[in-house]
Order: structure tokens, then C-alpha cells, then sequence
């Protein structure tokens, strides 16, 4: 597996030495492990990038040919869903901007337009829509309007800050976002940072909000850190936007990460880009972001679960355990770890308490946390083994 990854690093432009902080590895991958790549590309969403770099290379042998023509036909696949998903960004934006409702499009094809290099490298499975507290509702009436269907029209709000919607017909997914994460997290959870400083920029014939650089840049590292920067998608990110023409003021972005309370889980993308791709553009030298904020053990740590899927026992004991030392304050770190104490919707199926009981099953969730801590068991190993 660590052959895989030294190639797969070779051809996204990562640093391939680094795999060998794994368990050691070599610099040629075996002909049997050929899908083990494509699957270590679709799950890092790297699959383009590997199709363009094996396309780039000599000659190759019959094998590998035939594993390229695999790649091509996903690429070309991806290459199609990612012209759909675009035509599908314009539709909704200009029936949002005919509803007068505000909404900032994140991530996704708009962010690969307007600053990749290259904007067919970029994978996005769905689009994510920011809009108001205030206009959520608004906007929930209107994509149901628009042939788009929720499972959760009917659930408690109070505790999510965005649901995901499919199309009736194409099956395209959408995530309405009204906060960019729970408030467990930093000041930033509301994600007022990205309206502040928007402007309307013209998109494919339509004008569109968009956040500054230096928000877009710190909400990609939010979304990285809530995810434990899995996905090498994640860091080639921010090369991407470090090279764009608008240019970086980084200074700003201090202030603001500061301000946001997401000065350290920053750093930490930061330097783990820098680690991965040493050679493309980052913070100057001796900038206060380019101050370490994860050891030696904690990368190698990402880099395993870039390489190879984590178990829930991993998760659980090592990224849950970063993600609370990141947090900037002690009044941050405390609020991510009493959330995890409070009892989840599986903790009342368990006990099956009636309603006015229901608070008695935080007796059950540190329980539940310790099994899942020592036997490694996820949500669904309990489903199908209660």
C-alpha cells in the first residue's frame, strides 16, 4: 500500500518521500496494485490529477495502459458530471437571485473556475449554498420548489448548520448551509467571515457573491480540520488560490483567523500543505503562519489516514483529541469536549427512554464513547450488532 501512495504523491506533485514516514516504501508500484491506486485516487479526489500524470509519462506497458484507459474513462466521467454540476450552479443561482435571497456558492465549481490553474483537475461531487439564518427557510421553500427533496424536512434544526438535498430527477445533491459548522467550534461556526468583505463578481453570465480570497482560504482550512484533512483534494486547495492572480495578502488573513478564533487549525493546514508541496507558493518565510502547529507524530498521523482509512478507535483517539488541542481558547476546547459528551440520537434509540427522560441518557454516552474508543466499533457495526 505504501508503494501505492509514494506513486499516487508522485503524480498529484506531493512530496512521494514523505509515504516512506508510513512504514517505509518504495518508488515503483507492483502491477497488481494498480487498483488499489484508482481507489486511492477516487477516495483522496485526486482521480483527474493521477489521469494527467500518467498521461504525461513515457511509454507505458500494456498493463498500464489498461489501467490508464480506466482512469480516462473516469476522468471523462467526472469531466461530464462536472459540466452538469455547473449548468445545475447557474439554474439555482438565478432562481435564488430571482427569489431576492443572497447565497454564496462554496467550494465546488465556481472555486475551480475562478481560481485553478487548471479547473478540470478539480472534483466536486455536489454544490454547497451558503445563505442567512435568516433566509434558510426561504431557501428550503424554494429548492423544494426546484424538484429537490430533504430527509430531514421534518427534523429538529437546532443543533445541524446545513442539510443535504437531492433532485428528484438527476439525483444531484445539494448542501444548504446556513452556518459552516456546529456551534461546538470557534467564533467562526457562523461563517459571517465569508459575507463580510463579498462582493458580486460575473459567472457564466450572471453575477454572484463571492467571498475574499483570505475567507475562502480560511474556510477551506475550517473544512479540512472538521475532516481531518483526509483527502489530498483538501490541501491542493490552497496552492491553487496561493497562485491565483488576485494574489494573498497574508497579513489580513492572520487577522482574521485570529479574530475568528481558527488561528491555530490554520497553521496546521498550512504547514501541512508546505510539508506535502514544498514547492508551490505559500506564506513568506518567517510569517507568524508559518509558525508550527502540529509535531512530527501528528502528520504522520494525517498522512495515515490519507493513505489508508482510519478505523473509528483511530478517529476517535487520535483526530478527535488534535481537533480539541487546535481549538484557540480554553473556552473553545471546553465546548467541543462537553459536546461530545451530550447524548446523540443513537443514545435515546438505545435506551428508548420516553420524552421528558430523555436528558438520563448522558449517563449512557461516556459509555458508548469508551467502547468506541477501545473496540473501534462505528455507528453502523452498532447498528448491525446491538
Amino acid at each position: 500500500m505504501n508503494a501505492v501512495a509514494h506513486k499516487l504523491f508522485a503524480l498529484v506533485g506531493a512530496r512521494a518521500d514523505v509515504v516512506a514516514a508510513v512504514d517505509g516504501a518504495s518508488s515503483e508500484v507492483a502491477v497488481t496494485d494498480w487498483p488499489s491506486l484508482i481507489d486511492m485516487a477516487r477516495y483522496n479526489g485526486v482521480t483527474s490529477y493521477v489521469h494527467a500524470g500518467l498521461s504525461a509519462e513515457p511509454q507505458a506497458a500494456a498493463t498500464e495502459r489498461a489501467v490508464l484507459g480506466q482512469l480516462r474513462e473516469r476522468a471523462f466521467r467526472c469531466s461530464f458530471r462536472n459540466l452538469a454540476l455547473r449548468g445545475e450552479l447557474v439554474r439555482l443561482l438565478r432562481a435564488f437571485a430571482d427569489e431576492g435571497i443572497p447565497v454564496i456558492p462554496i467550494k465546488g465549481p465556481l472555486l475551480a473556475d475562478r481560481y485553478y490553474r487548471q479547473p478540470a483537475l478539480r472534483e466536486f461531487g455536489d454544490l454547497d449554498l451558503l445563505v442567512r439564518e435568516a433566509d434558510r427557510d426561504r431557501a428550503w421553500q424554494l429548492l423544494l420548489r426546484l424538484n429537490y427533496h430533504s430527509p430531514y424536512e421534518n427534523r429538529d434544526l437546532q443543533h445541524r448548520y446545513h442539510v443535504v438535498f437531492s433532485n428528484r430527477d438527476s439525483e444531484e445533491i445539494v448542501e444548504l448551509h446556513w452556518r459552516i459548522a456546529g456551534p461546538q467550534f470557534g467564533r467562526y461556526y457562523q461563517g459571517d467571515f465569508l459575507w463580510d468583505g463579498a462582493r458580486t463578481i460575473r459567472y457564466r453570465g450572471i453575477e454572484v457573491l463571492q467571498p475574499t480570497i483570505e475567507a475562502n482560504l480560511l474556510y477551506l482550512a475550517i473544512h479540512a480540520y472538521k475532516h481531518d484533512w483526509a483527502r489530498l483534494q483538501w490541501l491542493l486547495d490552497f496552492p491553487e488560490l496561493m497562485a491565483s492572480r488576485e494574489g494573498v495578502d497574508f497579513d489580513a488573513l492572520d487577522r482574521l483567523a485570529r479574530e475568528q478564533h481558527a488561528h491555530r487549525l490554520l497553521r496546521a493546514t498550512l504547514q501541512l500543505v508546505r510539508h506535502f508541496f514544498p514547492d508551490q507558493p505559500s506564506a513568506p518565510a518567517g510569517h507568524a503562519l508559518t509558525a508550527p502547529a502540529l509535531g512530527k507524530a501528528q502528520i504522520q498521523r494525517i498522512l495515515r489516514l490519507l493513505v489508508r482509512a482510519a478505523s473509528d478507535a483511530e478517529t476517535m483517539r487520535n483526530f478527535y483529541a488534535l481537533r480539541v488541542a487546535l481549538a484557540d481558547t480554553r473556552a473553545d476546547q471546553v465546548r467541543l469536549i462537553m459536546d461530545s459528551l451530550k447524548p446523540s440520537d443513537r443514545d435515546h434509540e438505545l435506551l428508548g427512554l420516553p420524552a421528558a427522560l430523555r436528558p438520563l441518557s448522558i449517563v449512557l454516552r461516556p459509555l458508548r464513547l469508551a467502547g468506541r474508543i477501545l473496540l473501534g466499533r462505528s455507528r453502523e457495526a452498532e447498528r448491525r450488532q446491538p
